[in-house]
Order: C-alpha cells, then structure tokens, then sequence
C-alpha cells in the first residue's frame, strides 16, 4: 500500500514548446512575404520627372475662323527663345503645322518667357496658306511646348466656329425730332462683312406717313460713316405725331456670318411743326345782351419754316348754334361760320403769330356751353406735293 499511494517526481509538458515553435515560424514567413513583395515593388520604373512648368493655351478668331494661338505662362522657371512650340491639326494637316516647331522667340518681344507673358502665335508664322484662315471654321488642335527636347506642355484644343450676324452699333435721325412735315434722314452703323449687301429699312409703322410701307434698301454715306435713308416732307406731312419705331435689318454675306441676319430699332419722334392756342375772352356771353367775344389766336412755329402762309377759320361745332347766318360773326364783316383775313398774314421760322377776331352774339336766352373749332390751314412749298399742313385748336364759351 505504502509504495502505491509514493509521490511522483514532476511531469514535463511538451505542448508549450510546440506554440512558440509555431509563433516564430509566422513571423519568419511575414518577413519573407513581405520582402517579396518589396522587391517586387521596387523593381517597378521609376516614372519620368514631371515639369514644374504651367501654360494656358487658347485659341483667337477672325471672322469666324481659328487665326491663331496664345499660349500665356502661368507657373514654373523661365523658358528660352530657343524653345519650340508645335501645332497638330486634325481638319486641315497639309495646309498647316508640317511638323516644324516655330520658337518661343517668335511669338514674344523677350529673350526669355517669363512668368505671366503670352506666347502670341498667328498661323502666319506656322506657314499656314490662306486656305486654311478663310475657310476652317473650326478644328481640332494640339500644341506642345518643347524646352531642350523635354515636352514640357501639352494641350487638345478643340475649335469653335463662332456663327456671328452683323452688329448694329448705333442708329438715329436728323434732325431729332422729327417736325410733321419736314423732310428727315435715318442714319444706322453696323460691324460685320456686309459684302455687297446692305441695310433694309421699314416705316410702315409711323402713323399717317405717306411713303413706301415696303422694306426698302439704305446707301451708304461715306462723309457720314453710316447707312443713310432720306425721307421727303411730303412723306411726313399727314404723320401724326409722337414715338415711333423704324425697323431696319441686315444679312452678312462672308465667313461665318453669311446668311445671318440682324434687326434693330431705330426710334423716329414726330413733333408738330405748328401749336395753336385758342383763348376765348371773356369767356362767357352775357344773357339776352348782345355782347361779344375775343378769340385770341396764338400760332407758333416750332420749326424752320419760314414765309408760311396762315389762313384761319373757325366752325361752331354745337349742333344748335346759338348764332344765325345773317349776323357777322366777325369784326371784320364776315359772315357765315368760317373766316380768312383779306390779305393772309404769314409766320416765320421760329415765331410766334396772334391774330383775334371778335366774335358777336345775338340775344342769348339759355345758359349753354359752345365750343368752336379753330382750323389753321398753312401753306409752304416744303410741306411737299399739297404744300400745305392743317392744324386745329378748339374753344368753349359758355352763355349765361
């Protein structure tokens, strides 16, 4: 019994060796991977160095088409005259760019391009034929910058043809405004490759003028730099007067432009070339009395008419007249309901005439008011083919 139940000496464990065995062999096979996969890395090219260098490359037009290039240094050391600027055209490759650089030096007024300077670059000194500047509306374009052999700048430059219509600059009339019944002219100025084409012209929309509604053509004024239309005095003699608007366009006819067309306005002020002022005084005739009536007349000339015949007539428009036709309704002996003095006066440029006739009532026995119209007729040659112009004034006298 003594000997079973005896004390054992220790016991060794085995297992604690195996789990560091095993750590040391992940951390080997770690290293090792990873070493592969440096190398592996590494063994990679290196890739070229890059250029510090920035440009900013756009393209300038001419009527419509590419003219040219400007390249502008944005960032990055100084490049000499010696360097090369190539161009590549996908639209037109044997009319330009035949794979020979121009300099830097070309298209700069220095010895070196400096940071902010643009490269100027018109296709004439590429060696570009005319062909190309004329009829290319738009093109694909590559340009490279080459410094000692190194592309330092590359740029794909797609081309625009740029459909532009005439441009109307400014338009106007002479004189402004316009006086009902004198003759005026409209002046317009446009930008662009007319051609043999010109500028059209409609007035139909002034009210009462008695020239062509038609869109008719302008001649060009070379004193004047400006497209010219001459309208008569006959023309505006029935026009009414206020704002109105001429309507004038035109088509290009070259580049980019042609077939294009531009509309613009011109606006036309008609003023009357005439006022007449009608001021009955007193205004009131005095009930079953016979009394009478001045009508101050006041005709101005606004305009540069001179030795204008005036004739004046006054009508009452009551539909009752207060008056009978055996009464001289004048001073001057008159009668019936219209007058013209015995020998017409006449109105110079820039004048002022006043004419008033006595107006006389028989016995009034109604408290009413009358209005009288005055008609002014004025005759001059250069009112046109009637040579004459009518204007009226109006008059309220109130019996009581």
């Amino acid at each position: 019994m003594g000997a079973r139940w005896q004390r054992r000496g220790p016991r060794r464990h085995r297992r604690g060796v195996s789990d560091v065995v095993a750590t040391i062999l992940l951390l080997a096979l770690t290293v090792v991977l990873f070493s592969a996969i440096f190398a592996f890395v590494t063994s990679f090219p290196s890739p070229p160095a890059q250029s510090s260098n920035q440009f900013q490359a756009t393209l300038f037009y001419k009527s419509g088409s590419i003219a040219g290039l400007n390249i502008t240094h944005l960032a990055g050391p100084q490049i000499p005259s010696g360097a090369l600027v190539y161009v590549k055209s996908a639209g037109a490759p044997t009319q330009c760019f035949s794979g020979v650089g121009v300099t830097v030096g070309s298209g700069i007024s220095t010895s070196v391009w400096t940071l902010g300077q643009t490269w100027y670059g018109p296709w004439s000194i590429f060696g570009c034929t005319s062909g190309y500047v004329d009829s290319v509306k738009g093109d694909n374009l590559t340009v490279f910058v080459l410094n000692q052999g190194n592309v330092i700048f590359s740029a794909l430059l797609p081309g625009q043809a740029f459909a532009s219509p005439p441009t109307f600059l400014s338009s106007w009339t002479s004189p402004s405004p316009v006086l009902k019944g004198a003759a005026f002219k409209v002046y317009t100025t446009v930008s662009g490759n007319l051609g043999s084409h010109k500028p059209y012209i409609s007035l139909a929309g002034i009210l009462g003028y008695s020239g062509s509604t038609s869109i008719v053509p302008m001649w060009y004024n070379s004193s004047q730099s400006a497209w010219q239309y001459n309208v008569t005095g006959a023309n505006s003699t029935n026009a009414t007067p206020g704002t109105y608007y001429g309507i004038v366009n035109v088509t290009g006819s070259a580049g980019s432009a042609s077939g294009l067309t531009a509309t613009t306005a011109v606006s036309i002020t008609i003023s009357p070339a005439f006022g007449v002022a009608v001021s009955p005084s007193p205004p009131t005739f005095k009930k079953s009395t016979a009394t009478a009536t001045t009508f101050v007349i006041t005709l101005t000339n606004f305009g540069s008419f001179s030795g204008t015949t005036v004739n004046v007539s006054i009508f009452d428009g009551n539909a009752s007249s207060p008056f009978t036709s055996s009464v001289p309704p004048f001073s001057n002996g008159k009668g019936g309901w219209w007058v013209t003095p015995s020998t017409a006066p006449t109105i110079g440029a820039y004048s002022t005439l006043v004419w008033a006739p006595i107006l006389t009532s028989p016995s009034i026995t109604t408290v009413t008011t009358y209005t009288f119209l005055v008609s002014v007729t004025l005759k001059n040659s250069s009112f046109g083919s009637t040579s004459q112009l009518t204007i009226t004034g109006t008059a309220t006298v109130t019996g009581g």
